[in-house]
């Protein structure tokens, strides 16, 4: 609650005025610290933060999946060239719960020991046959598993829904993250 406020215009403490809210023009007023000038990114392709992704011959998968599947996007920011969206249905209810069921059991979960001890979550990495790099995040290693049979079976649905039709261009690789129960975190 005390940060929004605060992003709103208003701290607790310090009543109207004391926080930070828009500019005179009507944008939002830095959020760094006070006496610290802020530095602005540069832009790198006049007025877009990214070069347009048309220019590099960057195609969004709701775009590459024409037909049956009905992406929703939910972000669009050509200047940044960041995207979010989703696939409503992509999988039928029995299949969620039968590919997590399969995924949760017949999994090698690992539960690495960070600088703090064990990290607040389970995790796997699984590659395509013949890769055997390991996967690094925080000064902790995960080796690879192959895909297993079921991981094949989810590609062989799922890429063709992105408009991903051969095995050739398919992932090689994916982390997976277990949360097992509301103690567990990112």
């Amino acid at each position: 609650m005390g940060l929004a406020r605060r992003m709103l215009g208003r701290s607790r403490s310090r009543g109207k005025g004391g926080g930070k809210g828009k500019g005179k023009d009507g944008g939002m007023m830095r959020t760094g610290p006070p006496g610290v000038p802020e530095v602005k990114p540069e832009k790198l392709c006049g007025e877009l933060w990214e070069e347009p992704r048309e220019k590099l011959g960057m195609q969004l998968i709701s775009e590459m999946a024409q037909g049956a599947a009905h992406w929703q996007s939910v972000l669009k920011d050509d200047s940044r060239r960041s995207y979010a969206a989703f696939l409503p249905k992509g999988l039928t209810n029995e299949q969620c719960s039968h590919y997590f069921a399969t995924t949760r059991d017949e999994t090698k979960w690992m539960q690495p020991e960070g600088k703090n001890g064990p990290i607040p979550r389970k995790t796997a990495w699984a590659t395509k046959q013949g890769c055997t790099c390991s996967y690094r995040y925080g000064g902790i290693e995960v080796e690879p598993m192959v895909f297993p049979p079921w991981m094949i079976e989810i590609l062989n649905i799922i890429m063709p829904k992105c408009g991903i039709h051969t095995q050739a261009e398919w992932p090689d690789s994916c982390n997976m993250n277990l949360y097992e129960d509301g103690g567990m975190s990112v």
